[in-house]
């Protein structure tokens, strides 16, 4: 059973994702929306709204390059 997922959200320090570009760096709140972002796709793929999204910073290096660290707490029935 989920019981909490802890993510970090940053975002890419180019204005390119996978070769295409974004305007995510041209935007003053950048910060918000990135950390927004994150917390929307745990949520998508959790179905839960109770999750835990570090990050919206810029290119934090933390995680692999184009990549995100995640971590979930589960709890098995014994």
């Amino acid at each position: 059973r989920l019981v909490h997922v802890f993510a970090k959200s940053v975002i890419p320090g180019s204005d390119q994702i996978r070769g295409q570009r974004i305007t995510l760096l041209d935007d003053a709140d950048a910060y918000q929306i990135g950390k927004a972002l994150g917390g929307m796709l745990v949520a998508s793929v959790t179905g839960r709204t109770t999750n835990y999204v570090s990050g919206g910073e810029r290119n934090s290096h933390q995680g692999p390059p184009g990549g995100n660290i995640v971590a979930a707490v589960v709890r098995t029935e014994a």
